[in-house]
């Protein structure tokens, strides 16, 4: 149902369908599922970092749901170790890269704006959440990732963030 929720969402929903139907195709390419994405120099002023980005950069609001959705974020560069990794075993089919240690949208939200002093920006529970939204489905390491250390959420998004040129209001 949420996957309906969304044109981009929706479109993910019917390709992993029709992979899904061609056991040809499906058995013989390989499809990786994937969290969202964060790090290097360009970021998405339309997902939910992209926004908070532009809030801290432009001090103004950051209204939000009131965030007990989780997501997985992972750094760019564990998912492609994660990629080299899954390409190596050579199998096909539907392949799911995941750390297991999903974060509440709220809890990074909070950290987030917390850490660059500006948490009066920030603005719980202004926008309805989608019913459908993930707030409790934590999806598995794969035991192929095992020996991949993703790096922990928050304190690597807001190092990002910094590295991005958001400064601190107190201390810039």
């Amino acid at each position: 149902k949420y996957a309906m929720s969304n044109n981009y969402l929706e479109s993910k929903l019917r390709f992993y369908n029709q992979f899904q139907l061609n056991e040809y195709w499906a058995g013989s390419n390989l499809h990786i599922q994937m969290h969202t994405l964060y790090g290097g120099q360009h970021i998405h002023s339309h997902m939910f970092l992209g926004q908070i980005y532009n809030s801290l950069i432009n001090q103004e609001p950051f209204k939000m749901s009131g965030g007990e959705q989780i997501r997985e974020y992972h750094h760019v560069d564990d998912v492609g170790n994660a990629i080299r990794i899954i390409g190596e075993t050579q199998e096909s089919g539907v392949r799911n890269i995941s750390s297991g240690a999903p974060e509440k949208l709220k809890n990074i939200a909070k950290a987030i704006f917390s850490h660059f002093d500006v948490i009066a920006l920030l603005y719980l529970s202004s926008d309805r959440m989608n019913e459908n939204d993930n707030r409790d489905l934590i999806f598995k390491k794969p035991m192929e990732l095992k020996d991949i250390a993703f790096r922990p959420t928050i304190q690597n998004i807001i190092g990002w963030l910094e590295e991005l040129g958001v400064k601190n209001v107190t201390r810039s």
